[in-house]
């Protein structure tokens, strides 16, 4: 004889709490159009919120992703991505297909170099890469023609790409905590900048054009 003969129809299992916390993001998100799932313990992005196509603003801050999937540029109608305080070592050469991307917020994870197709992102005002681990920065920066902040503070960069000194649209560059012993003479050709914090490195002299 079944439990449930002749009784009320047996529950669906209960909602995992992980679960339950995407579920509910998701459904205040379908009014709002940006989904928060902050101090969640995901270590990967679920399939849920790829799906979610239609969402421009996502924070996934303070959790544990160790990486990001190419299915992330399904999420083509994202202005403001915030992956800041993860685990995050690498990103997907699909992060330059997020074409109307303008803020970009990777602070405290454990990236070591930028995919070349970051470049790719030409609505992007904001880039903040903050405590990670980058040694190194694509040559071609000027290719984020409208770039207007740039933080770099604490990393391991030895130099800056000439080419940072050629985006025309910087207002800011925050490189403090670093090991640079130069920084690009080209940077006294942005008329825009108002902001260049370069503390805390291995300086012992700025370019002469930079003190004009």
């Amino acid at each position: 004889m079944a439990d449930n003969e002749g009784g009320a129809p047996p529950r669906p299992p209960a909602l995992k709490k992980e679960d339950a916390i995407i579920q509910s993001a998701i459904v205040l998100a379908q009014k709002t159009k940006a989904l928060q799932i902050s101090e969640a313990n995901l270590n990967v992005i679920p399939p849920t919120i790829l799906r979610c196509s239609f969402i421009t603003r996502l924070d996934l801050s303070k959790n544990e992703l160790l990486g990001l999937p190419d299915d992330l540029a399904k999420l083509s109608e994202l202005t403001v991505l915030n992956l800041s305080e993860n685990k995050i070592n690498a990103l997907p050469q699909a992060i330059g297909l997020l074409s109307k991307l303008k803020a970009l917020h990777l602070d405290g994870n454990r990236l070591l170099a930028l995919p070349a197709e970051i470049t790719h992102l030409k609505e992007l005002t904001l880039l903040s890469l903050s405590r990670n681990l980058l040694t190194v920065l694509p040559a071609d920066l000027n290719e984020m023609v409208s770039l207007e902040i740039l933080q770099l503070n604490a990393n391991r960069l030895s130099s800056l790409p000439l080419s940072v000194g050629q985006i025309h649209s910087l207002r800011s560059l925050e490189v403090r905590y670093n090991t640079l012993t130069s920084v690009p003479c080209t940077l006294a050709d942005v008329a825009s900048l108002q902001l260049l914090d370069v503390g805390e490195n291995n300086l012992t002299v700025l370019p002469c054009e930079l003190c004009a």
